[in-house]
């Protein structure tokens, strides 16, 4: 008899595959036993440093987005080198299906089959199914809209031309509240916060577009 749901109450060691992957889906427990693993809830931050552009089965495809290198969102495809000139290629090289890793791990699993991950046309694999969204070493940038009310939304910036979801394109209308310190925020009129060295500027139909960084330090003493 196999419990419905098992919670694990310490840690154990990994072994073979197991250490290699960034994320797990199914555990066999014993041959022909298998358990769904469910992550436990956690925040995730809609701002990052370092983004990189997230493609689907053909570049073609509307719905690029930027990832965070730093969390397992996506997963690899490979070009062969060198890479060449014209339509570009793309393999996978997964352990499992639909498995999802970091930006550093997907570097590695195209090393392993002497390729790198690249802005690919289009990934070479017959089963749609198995196929989401892709690390590529295109950069993003996010960027925030600020309305005359203080209030933002999100706006991806991609070095490569892309097809951007709509709730981050150039027209997002999801604005959402955010504490300015001293209620002071860049708006037309202090010239969006006088440029800040460059990093917002007006835009024709009223607000600021700006740049956006993101500084980790403790506020609080344990």
């Amino acid at each position: 008899q196999f419990a419905a749901e098992v919670v694990l109450d310490s840690t154990y060691d990994c072994h073979d595959q197991e250490c290699y992957v960034d994320t797990l889906r199914v555990v066999e427990v014993i041959p022909g036993i298998y358990y769904e693993y469910v992550r436990p809830p956690c925040v995730e931050l809609p701002f990052f440093n370092n983004a990189r552009k997230l493609s689907r089965k053909r570049k073609s495809l509307p719905g690029s987005i930027c990832g965070n290198p730093r969390l397992p969102t996506a997963s690899e495809a490979c070009c062969p080198l060198p890479l060449t000139l014209g339509t570009q290629y793309a393999e996978r090289n997964p352990i499992y299906d639909g498995e999802r890793m970091t930006y550093a791990t997907a570097e590695q699993r195209c090393l392993i089959i002497d390729g790198t991950l690249c802005d690919y046309d289009v990934i070479e694999i017959s089963d749609n199914y198995k196929t989401g969204y892709h690390w590529t070493p295109g950069t993003c940038e996010i960027r925030v809209k600020i309305n005359s009310d203080g209030y933002v939304a999100i706006v991806y910036d991609m070095q490569t031309p892309s097809d951007k979801v709509s709730w981050i394109d150039d027209n997002n209308q999801n604005f959402f509240e955010v504490r300015w310190d001293g209620d002071i925020f860049p708006n037309p009129s202090n010239n969006c916060g006088e440029g800040l060295q460059g990093k917002c500027e007006v835009l024709q139909k009223g607000g600021c577009l700006c740049q956006t960084s993101v500084f980790e330090e403790a506020v609080f003493d344990s």
